[in-house]
């Protein structure tokens, strides 16, 4: 289970559906015009994971309005 302060920060600064669903295996493609790879990674315990962060814009995670409780 994701530690309460950083399910708070993704909750409140970060854009809905940043990160997948967090899971146990991820499928790791690299595509460009010179070739493509797949590796599959195994992950043990509370994981973060982002699909095509490169197209994503390197700060477009934040959240554009902050929710303050």
């Amino acid at each position: 289970m994701m530690e309460e302060r950083v399910q708070y920060g993704i909750d409140n600064f970060l854009e809905e559906n940043f990160f997948l669903s967090p899971d146990v295996s991820y499928c790791l493609e690299e595509k460009s015009e010179s070739g493509r790879s797949e590796q599959q990674v195994d992950i043990k315990g509370d994981n973060l994971c982002s699909e095509d962060y490169d197209r994503k814009g390197k700060c477009n995670f934040l959240k554009r309005e902050v929710r303050l409780n």
